[in-house]
């Protein structure tokens, strides 16, 4: 893998989201598929949503 979305570096969730969103880190996911044989082979983030009014 050639480059690393900022958002998988996230070590706790963004000061913006619900109270009732619980954070898990990219970086713990990772590294579970990597002990059972699965390797990273790209990654990608989503567009950011429109704000609503």
């Amino acid at each position: 893998m050639h480059s690393i979305p900022v958002a998988a570096l996230a070590t706790a969730s963004a000061p913006t989201v619900s109270d009732r969103y619980q954070f898990i880190s990219s970086q713990d996911i990772i590294n579970k598929f990597s002990e059972h044989g699965w390797q990273l082979n790209s990654a990608s983030v989503a567009a950011p949503r429109a704000a609503t009014v």
